[in-house]
């Protein structure tokens, strides 16, 4: 099994442009995900929050997924949340429905310069014919210290794995490697790649995403 801090190393080497062209080609096609949130505070630790997300393959809608809820912020270092997705996905010519309520808690501090998050984050998730299980996510985030032009560019890398129920052990792995940026005050929007490792069965198989985030906040 892929260790986290060989990706990471390996994604680090991406960015520098050093990995090899035909990586990409191994396993999976190229995909593009996209998403768009709204965050509305209702005082200084309560947000409402609300996010829809398209994927596509082969120019193709594969995935479409909404979440609702809330944020709370009891200090500046932690951050939680408790909310709501519903989800479509497309298996043949039919759209599969999974409804997942869903929260997560949030971690955020700094080592030098580097400014790290490790959220955790726990679903139930409702699928369409199939059993109903939990799913465990953990994703820690670094991003770096550096500013790029007025628009406030902050590279980053992240790790984040998954684990289902049924399983019992780790069944997926994404890698991201992205810059944040805040162009204007209500405004923040981030532009990433995604290596995701998900197991098929006997088997790994690899996806590869260009991913895009638009956020409002009011």
């Amino acid at each position: 099994m892929r260790t986290r801090k060989l990706c990471l190393a390996t994604l680090t080497l991406g960015m520098a442009g050093l990995l090899p062209a035909g990586v990409a080609q191994q396993d999976g096609d190229w995909q593009i995900w996209a998403a768009q949130s709204v965050d509305g505070a209702l005082d200084e630790a309560w947000t409402v929050y609300a996010k829809q997300e398209e994927k596509w393959d082969d120019d193709e809608l594969f995935e479409y997924n909404v979440d609702f809820g809330f944020k709370h912020r009891p200090a500046s270092q932690w951050e939680l949340g408790l909310l709501y997705r519903q989800q479509y996905v497309k298996s043949g010519n039919d759209w599969l429905e999974e409804n997942r309520p869903w929260g997560y808690g949030t971690y955020k501090w700094n080592w030098g310069e580097l400014s790290l998050a490790d959220r955790n984050r726990v679903e139930v998730r409702f699928r369409d014919g199939r059993d109903t299980i939990l799913r465990y996510r953990n994703k820690l985030t670094a991003t770096g210290p550096w500013k790029f032009t007025a628009w406030s560019l902050k590279p980053y890398l992240a790790d984040e794995v998954f684990i289902d129920s049924d399983q019992g052990d780790l069944n997926k792995n994404r890698f991201y490697v992205g810059l944040k940026a805040k162009p204007a005050t209500h405004f923040k929007s981030e532009l990433f790649g995604i290596w995701q490792i998900e197991e098929k069965g006997s088997h790994w198989i690899d996806i590869y995403a260009i991913g895009l985030k638009a956020g409002f906040t009011f």
